[in-house]
């Protein structure tokens, strides 16, 4: 019984390790085919019967995307993959708001976005040096009207600062925090509701 117990935990792992791989080959084959270095995919479903594997959306260099791409497993040793199908290549489309506090407004899927509040602040003040420059991170809510009136609410949070600017992917569309105002002074205290900020959306991943 312990030795078939082994032999199961075997399997899982060897399945597992061949999907990782699997994924991690697609990527750079498709990279080589197109001879661009900078590609991004959303999560792809794989096939196991017809060697086909469905990609969502992948992005160039950030600036444009195949979509409805369709790669086909070539030799499952090395594990190649050859893009056999796919849409029209189209261009990232990224729209941008300006949210004070409180404020609410509509995207152009019909969607309303509130500025909740600002869950922390910790930017280097503009009057002081810092080591490290801070980071602030501020809330915000989709409301989504339904058919009968009834309406949805998510939240989420973005981060401007640090190394990175973070992103929240919510219903086909990414989000990002890319300025927030007032930049902190050390002898001024700044209450949330003299915040605004300003957000991108994109139906397509964001460049780094």
């Amino acid at each position: 019984m312990e030795n078939y117990k082994t032999d199961i935990n075997k399997n899982q792992a060897f399945v597992f390790s061949y999907l990782v791989g699997l994924v991690l080959m697609c990527f750079l084959s498709l990279t080589f085919y197109i001879s661009i270095p900078a590609v991004s995919a959303q999560p792809a479903e794989f096939s196991g019967d017809t060697g086909i594997l469905e990609v969502p959306v992948i992005v160039i260099n950030g600036q444009q995307a195949i979509s409805e791409a369709e790669l086909q497993l070539q030799d499952t040793d090395s594990i190649m993959f050859k893009l056999v199908d796919y849409a029209e290549i189209q261009e990232n489309d990224v729209q941008e708001l300006r949210l004070a506090h409180g404020e609410s407004t509509t995207l152009a899927d019909g969607r309303t976005m509130r500025f909740i509040n600002v869950l922390s602040e910790s930017r280097c003040p503009s009057d002081v040096v810092c080591v490290t420059s801070g980071e602030v991170t501020v809330i915000l809510r989709i409301i989504t009207t339904l058919d009968g009136g009834n309406t949805t609410r998510t939240d989420f949070g973005l981060t401007l600062g640090g190394f990175d600017i973070s992103s929240h992917f919510d219903s086909g569309l990414y989000y990002r925090l890319t300025e927030a105002t007032p930049v902190p002074v050390s002898t001024i205290e700044v209450v949330d509701e003299e915040y605004e900020i300003l957000v991108e959306y994109s139906a397509l991943p964001f460049s780094k």
